[in-house]
This record gives structure tokens, sequence and C-alpha cells, in this order.
């Protein structure tokens, strides 16, 4: 069995590594390209949605983002499927949280 050794070539110290500017400059797109900001911003309220919101009115059951436990909030329907266990669209679970507010 035979070995074999690689040798590398080294780096002098004063020697700078290769110059890899051309493939920079194939990545980097020209400045008539660039993409530029709008001139004035576009805030989600002035958004036109496409399909409306519908609110339903949910008891929380555990503290979260949404408010305290027992609190009776309106949430966006279309978030239902992903907070089961975190909110109760139930109409009796809202009604329940209701009258603990008023006793």
């Amino acid at each position: 069995m035979s070995k074999k050794t690689i040798v590398a070539p080294r780096l002098d110290a004063t020697e700078s590594p290769p110059d890899d500017k051309r493939q920079l400059d194939a990545m980097t797109p020209p400045p008539s390209d660039a993409v530029q900001p709008a001139g004035t911003p576009v805030f989600d309220d002035e958004v036109q949605h496409s399909v409306p919101l519908e609110f339903v009115r949910v008891r929380v059951l555990v503290q979260c983002e949404h408010g305290n436990c027992n609190d009776v909030v309106e949430i966006d329907a279309a978030l239902l499927d992903g907070l089961v266990g975190v909110v109760d669209p139930d109409p009796s679970a809202v009604a329940y949280a209701i009258s603990l507010v008023s006793v």
C-alpha cells in the first residue's frame, strides 16, 4: 500500500487572494434594473379586501394575545381553525363568560 501526499499551494503573507470582481459584477444587477421604492407607503387599512372579514364573538380559554381567560372578544372567523383550545366560539360559552362579569 502506497501513501500519497497532497501538497496544497500556500499563499504568501504579502500576496492577496484572487480577485473575484468579475463574478461579483455578474451577480449584481445594473442600476437600471434596481427596484425603486414607491413614493408613498400603502397601509393595510387602505387596501381593499376582496373577501369581507367576518367577525365572531368568542370566549378566550387561555391567556394569549387575544385576551385573558374568560374574556369575550371578536376575532376573524377565518382564524378559528387555528385557535382550537384557545378560544371557544360556542354561543353558550360566550354567554357564560359574560355572566361571570356581571356577578
